[in-house]
This record gives structure tokens, sequence and C-alpha cells, in this order.
């Protein structure tokens, strides 16, 4: 599932090509992305889009007193160009051939269409990892007994965080993925911190990471994955720190390496 770099890959690329235009139409081929939708793609008809921006791992795309969010989920994907024939939504705009193709073979990711003062019930997300002071992040660690990993991967703590990114950021502050939230010390806790800023940090500046659908929004792939030190190796594989073999821990139905030498 695209996390919070591939996702601002797409949105600082959606800037330029539709930010200022006028949404002429949406296509729905596959009413099923509306599922879970307040509103229906009528209500939005023929509004200029004002800004696009990233919130936790959906696409914004601001029409003044209306929001249009589109979460990925596994393997959707917005291309801009000719419309796609896969698509399950086309977004035609008013002053051009190009469109905005929302393609998921999978048909897991959603298009929600709502009042812009509804947005923080709509989404109910939590604080942004880029965003957010170390104080603030600590301060919710405290207060959290449940374990690191899933704890980082519950949008409604912080969002944009998932697997590939927790993985790594776990390894890069030498904490392992089954301690108690509370009972990191402070100092583990800005470690923490820190190596989910560089994490993200580093995704987004390579384009996000590829490894099974995602690309950007012309195609291209993410580069990240050839900068992984232990996501998706498998269990017995030397660590890239000590040599000890890494571990396989199922934790909230997703499976983690991690070094029991280097993490603690």
């Amino acid at each position: 599932m695209p996390e919070l770099p591939e996702v601002e890959t797409i949105v600082r690329e959606m800037r330029p090509a539709v930010q200022g235009r006028v949404l002429r139409e949406m296509a729905v081929l596959d009413s099923s992305a509306f599922s879970l939708s307040p509103l229906a793609p009528e209500q939005v008809k023929g509004l200029e889009v004002l800004s696009v921006r990233r919130r936790g791992k959906y696409i914004l795309m601001d029409l003044g007193s209306f929001c249009i969010a589109i979460h990925l989920r596994m393997t959707g994907q917005l291309r801009w160009g000719e419309p796609d024939p896969r698509s399950r939504v086309i977004f035609r705009f008013s002053d051009g051939s190009q469109t905005l193709s929302f393609v998921d073979v999978r048909r897991l990711g959603k298009v929600l269409i709502f009042n812009t003062e509804d947005m923080s019930k709509v989404l109910s997300l939590g604080q942004e990892p880029l965003e957010c002071g170390c104080d603030q992040f600590l301060e919710g660690l405290r207060q959290r007994r449940g374990r690191i990993k899933p704890l980082l991967m519950n949008q409604g703590f912080v969002a944009g965080l998932g697997n590939i990114y927790v993985t790594e950021a776990l390894f890069a502050s030498r904490i392992k993925p089954t301690r108690r939230a509370s009972d990191l010390t402070q100092r583990e806790g800005r470690q923490l911190f820190q190596a989910i800023q560089n994490c993200l940090k580093m995704g987004i500046q390579n384009g996000g990471s590829s490894f099974r659908n995602y690309v950007d929004l012309y195609g291209n792939p993410g580069r990240t994955q050839k900068k992984w030190r232990v996501y998706a190796k498998p269990a017995g594989s030397a660590c890239p720190r000590c040599t000890q073999k890494l571990r396989f821990v199922m934790m909230a139905q997703r499976g983690t390496v991690y070094c029991p030498k280097c993490q603690r």
C-alpha cells in the first residue's frame, strides 16, 4: 500500500497538472469506488481545483467548500495523460484532453467527496509525522500501552506510516517492534521520532518505494526500495549492521523482520 512518501510524491506531481483547473466531470466507470463517499460526484462538477495536498495516505483536492479525497489502498494508481481504459474513475478538466485516471486492479481504493468543514470527522486521522513536534510525539507514546509497531501503523495515532517505513525506522532507531510504547525511554522516543522523519524524507527524495504496484503520476517507479536495510528481507538473512540473523514476527496481521541483537 502506498505510504506517506508515495502519496506525497503523487501530490507534488499533481499540483502543476490539475491545480487551478476546472473539474468538468468525473466519469464513473465503477460506482463502488464511491461506496463510502458522503456526497455524489455531481456535487463538484464545474468547480475549480484550488489546491492539491496530502493528509496521511489520502490525496486531497480542495474545491472551495468541497473536498475530494482519494485513498489508493493496495493497488490503486493515479495516472495523468490520455484516459486509461482500466480506470474506475476518470477526472476530466475543462481546458484540455489530458485526464486524471484512477486505476485500481483489485478495486480496494476509495474516492470520498465531502464538505470541507467535515474533513476531521470523515478522515479521522492522527498527527502528521513530518509536521508534529518531538514533544507531542513523545507525549502520545507515554499515553499508549500498545506495542510500538502496531501503534505507529495506527492511522489515528500517526497518519501516513505503514509497514515499510515503520520497519525501517524501528531498525534505524534500534527498537524492537514488540516493545510497548509507554516503556520507551525519552532517549529512545527521540531516536525513533528522528528515524521516522529521516526515513520519510528519504522516501520522498527518492520518489517513494516500488515493491509491487506503486508508480508515480507518470508511470515511473520509485527508487527507495534500493535503500531499504531490512524491509522485505527474509528471516535468517544477515543484519546489515551486525550480521546477526534477522528474525520474523507477525504483529497485527503484518509480518516484520528485526535484528534480535541490534533492536532491543
